[in-house]
Order: C-alpha cells, then structure tokens, then sequence
C-alpha cells in the first residue's frame, strides 16, 4: 500500500492542487496562460500604436516620413547666401529645409555639409539641420492629420512642441551609412534617444529597409546604393546583411560634381565656387554610354545613326563628337545660367536648358521605338543629320563654329592634367566673348550666359566605369560587384546575380542600368541570368519600405522582425545596440 505522501507526488504528478478538487486546478492554470497571451498581445499592439518615424540621413539629402505618408526630403546642409541688396554685404545663414524655401541665389553659396564620404564628420552642423528638419516634419505631420480631425491648431502644436523633446516616445527608425565607424554609431543612438527623446530606435543601413518595399522581394538580393558620399554593394540573405561581402567604392556623386566643375571651368566659364548649381546641372545633363565600346571607325559612326541613342557606345558618342559639327551633334546641350542680378522666377533659379535634349518645353520621346531614356540623351535629326531644332540656333552660326575650332586641343577624349598653360588662359575670355554674343541674339537677354554641353555630358559618369582615366587605382563598380557576390556563400551567387537593385540618386542616372548589366554580363558565369532593377522612386526605396514594415500588422512576421530589432532607451547599452541593430562590428553578424 502506498504511503500518503507517495500518492500525493503521484496527484501532483496528475496536475491536482493538494487541497483542491481536479476540475478546478486545470481551467485555473489556462486562466493564467491565456492571461499571459492576451497580455503579450495587448503589449505588442500596445507597441505598433506608438507614432513611427522613419529618418533616411544621407549625404546629400535627408528623407523624413511616417508609417503612411512621405513628410519631407531636404538638403543635409547648411548655406550662407549672399544678400540680395546690393548696397548690402551681409548674408544670411539657411539650413536644411530652408534653403529650398528662402534660397533666391544659388551663386557662390558657402556650403558646409556635415557629412563626409557617408559619415558625419561635423556633429554641430549636423545636430542643426536635424533640429530644424525634424521640427519641420513634426509641423507638416501635425498639419495632415489636423486637417483630417479637425482637432488642435498650430498655435498648441507649438506650445506642444515647447514643452516636450521632437521625438518625445516615439518609435524612431534612423539609417546610418553601410560601414560606419563604432564611436558614430553609439553617438547616432545617443543623439535620438537622450537629445530627442525617442522611446525605443532602430538603427540601420538603408539597404537593409529597400527590400521590403520591392515585389516581389527575393531571398536573395544585391543593393548597390550609389549615394553622394560613396557607393555601398550590399548583398542581402531574408532580413540580415551578408556583411562579409559588403563592398564600398568611394566614386560618388560628390566626386562627380566636383570633376563637372573642372572640366567646365577649364573650357568655357569659372565655376569652382557654384557646386550647388553645377550638381543641378549634372542631373539634368549627363547619361552613361550603353558600353565602352571599340576603335572608332567608319562603320561604325553609320551604324550609330541607325542605332537608339541608348545604344550609343562610348567610341561612337566619342567620334559623332569629333566627326560632327556642334550645330549637327544631336547630343549637344545648350544650358542658360541664371542671373542673380535680376528677379527669376522660381523654376529659373538655377537656369535651364534652352535647347537640345532634355529642353524646356520640348517631350523627351521625339520619334518612333524611342524611350523616355533616348529623348534624354539627343534629339532627333533630318534626312540631312541636322538637329530639328538647331538650323538657326546659337550652334549654327559661325561665330561659334570658328570658337569650336579653337577648343579642338581642349575637349580631348580622355582627361589630361597640367596643360592649361597660359595660353589656354588667355584664350579663354575670348572664347566667353564669343559665347556671350551668340547668346544676346538667340535668347533676346543681353545678360544671358550659355554653357554648352557636349562630350562633358557623357565623360563625366565614364569615370564610375574606368577610374583609370582619372588616374585612380580603383577597381570600377561592376568588378567591385563582382567582387562582392563571389565574396558570399555559393548557394547566393547564382540568385544575386538575377536580383541587383539599384538605389540613391545615382540610380537615376540614364543609361546607368543598361551599362550595367552589360558589364555584369560579361564577368557572371554563362549559367547565371544577370538582371539589375531600379525602383519607382530609388531616392525614397528605404523608406518605402520602412513603411512597408511599419504598416504590417501586429501578428505578421515583418512586425515580429521590427520588435525584435527596436531597442527602447531605457534599455539601450552599446553591447544591446549591437545585438539589436546586427551592425557590421555585430558579435552576431
């Protein structure tokens, strides 16, 4: 017979209470384990209902938005414009968003950009646009939603705003650059949860968020983000960074607008000091040739007036240039500089193309089986080769043919340094005299300055493709891509050679995609397709999909992700935020 404390092992063994009845123990126990569910799922609900705020910080520009809507895209950084008055020598100070809304005179701008080559090198500066940026997008935010209620005015927003910290518990999702440095990394966290009062954070690459805005998203995935401060090849595996393979080639946008503005200040006008206009002036101008192409021969310039304008090879674009007439080249730009002497609307502050592709007023698709693309590139030309729209323009008098002639030793098809020279520089004035009359009697301005776009158009995004001609020891970006996917597992290669995305603004560039996949195509193994996309809108394809992250609902696996990855400030250590946030220098990367 069994001893009583035996049979009470065995009823607890049961799942009985001593002193209790069966019936009663178990409903109890369920009790407290769905008490625990429910409170887990109010909990994480409790969570998703925190405000969102997504901060793209790039280089160049910084993109701020919500779970539903795009607030604000503002330049990351800060300029002193001179006065407008010209018995005045003060100037006036503006930063970040102010500078698209107060900026009149985009001339010799003293510019101050607190990012160097992706990584914040001037946290002052940068801690000033992010003040005034973020109050802006707070106001926008506060405005939306008011005209949707109908509830608060602006007068408690401010007083709200006076009260309480920007980002006062919000729920903060901030992207940093690709391989940033330890010490900016914790200084980033600190910045966002103690100066700005967010409740939990999550920082990232911004390739890490591009894939979620994409459908279908592979498993497998290659981003190349051609930003202003470098290039970041990023390869993805689900929701994590193959950092291992995680490649950076510092050509980027900035360098190309400082090589633009060489080139131009060597052949026509001085425009070392107007960075901000010559960048403008790139994104409306220059396109990548669709390959390098051979020798330049004669075949070859007939078959590349049978050819679509993205078809055009970087030989044939080097010999229509050489073999044409300014007044005939169907690729030449003819660009008004704006000037700040006068009044100028809105849309003519920082000038304009007056003719050629890509000009006002002129649809970029001029002619049949033609691409958006193509009317970028040129435009269309007679049974003759003559440019439509250029038989009595600037291009075809003589006055510019003869200062064609004496550029002839200038615009040499590769880059060549020290050879200016002093004769150079003397004829160089005679050469803008030339251009300045030309320009009085097309455009009926006496002060109107032309530059014209020809070879520079398509020289200055070759250098991405052959740093060599800059005399750079850098491998270009479709080795380092190569580079990069050999770099991973080799069950990732074949499906990251079919899935390249490009983002960031050097993804609009035209031509870009096409010369890609060609390059890429001759370095994948014969097995693998080769396929490169760029999304709807690649400046904004990280904070797509943040949203896309941000509005998944409570039970799905994206905002399980999301709550595995926030880390709330009262929580926040250095050792926490790299678990969390799975960075390069991550323990589990």
């Amino acid at each position: 017979m069994p001893s009583a404390r035996t049979s009470l092992t065995r009823q607890a063994a049961n799942g009985n209470a001593v002193g209790s009845p069966s019936a009663s123990s178990t409903p109890s126990r369920e009790k407290e384990d769905g008490g625990r569910i429910i409170a887990g799922k109010a909990k994480a609900k409790a969570e998703d209902d925190v405000p969102a705020l997504i901060i793209d910080l790039g280089s160049h520009s910084i993109r701020i938005a919500n779970a539903k809507r795009h607030l604000l895209t503002c330049p990351n950084a800060i300029i002193r414009q001179r006065s407008s008055s010209s018995s005045s020598s003060s100037s006036e100070l503006l930063v970040g968003p102010q500078i698209d809304w107060r900026c009149t005179s985009f001339g010799s701008l003293a510019l101050r950009f607190p990012m160097e080559r992706g990584f914040i090198i001037d946290w002052p500066a940068q801690k000033l646009i992010l003040d005034v940026s973020l109050a802006e997008a707070m106001r926008i935010e506060h405005e939306t939603s008011s005209a949707s209620s109908s509830s608060s005015s602006s007068s408690s927003f401010v007083a709200m705003m006076g009260q309480q910290r920007l980002l006062e518990g919000r729920k903060v999702i901030v992207t940093e650059s690709a391989l940033n440095f330890a010490e900016l990394q914790q200084s980033l966290d600190v910045v966002f949860l103690e100066e700005y009062g967010a409740g939990s954070l999550w920082r990232c690459c911004a390739p890490q968020l591009v894939r979620y805005g994409l459908k279908p998203a592979a498993q497998c995935q290659l981003i190349v983000d051609v930003g202003h401060g470098a290039t970041h090849i990023v390869p993805m595996l689900d929701d994590d960074v193959v950092w291992k393979a995680v490649r950076r080639q510092p050509i980027s946008g900035r360098m190309l607008t400082n090589l633009f503005k060489e080139t131009l200040s060597f052949r026509q006008w001085d425009m070392m000091d107007e960075t901000w206009l010559v960048g403008h002036i790139k994104e409306q101008s220059c396109f990548l040739a669709s390959s390098l192409g051979g020798l330049p021969t004669q075949s070859r310039r007939r078959k590349s007036h049978d050819q679509r304008p993205s078809d055009w090879s970087y030989a044939d674009l080097v010999e229509m240039c050489q073999a044409t007439r300014r007044a005939n080249n169907p690729i030449v730009q003819e660009y008004v500089l704006p000037d700040y002497s006068r009044a100028l609307p809105r849309e003519d502050r920082l000038g304009y193309i007056a003719r050629g592709p890509n000009a006002r007023g002129r649809k970029r698709s001029v002619a049949e089986n033609w691409t958006e693309e193509d009317g970028f590139i040129a435009i269309r030309q007679d049974q003759e080769g003559r440019s439509d729209d250029r038989r009595d323009g600037v291009l075809g008098n003589r006055d510019l043919e003869e200062d064609e002639e004496e550029e002839e030793e200038d615009d040499s098809d590769e880059f060549h340094e020290g050879q200016e020279g002093d004769e150079a520089t003397s004829a160089r004035p005679k050469r803008r005299q030339k251009r300045d009359k030309a320009s009085k009697r097309v455009q009926g301005e006496p002060d109107d300055q032309l530059l014209i776009l020809e070879r520079e158009r398509f020289q200055i995004p070759e250098v991405m493709f052959d740093p060599g001609m800059l005399g750079l020891s850098l491998a270009p970006l479709h080795e380092v891509i190569e580079a990069s996917i050999a770099a991973c597992d080799e069950a990732m290669q074949g499906p990251l050679w079919s899935n390249i995305v490009l983002v960031g603004g050097g993804a609009r560039m035209p031509g870009l995609k096409q010369r890609l996949e060609g390059e890429l195509r001759m370095l994948a193994p014969s097995e693998y397709p080769v396929k490169v996309q760029i999304p709807e809108d690649p400046v904004l394809a990280a904070t797509r999909g943040a949203q896309v992250i941000l509005s998944a609902a409570t039970s799905s696996s994206l905002s399980r992700m999301l709550r595995t990855r926030m880390v709330n400030g009262q929580d926040w250590t250095p050792d926490l935020a790299k678990e969390r946030f799975a960075s390069w220098n991550s323990s589990s990367k």
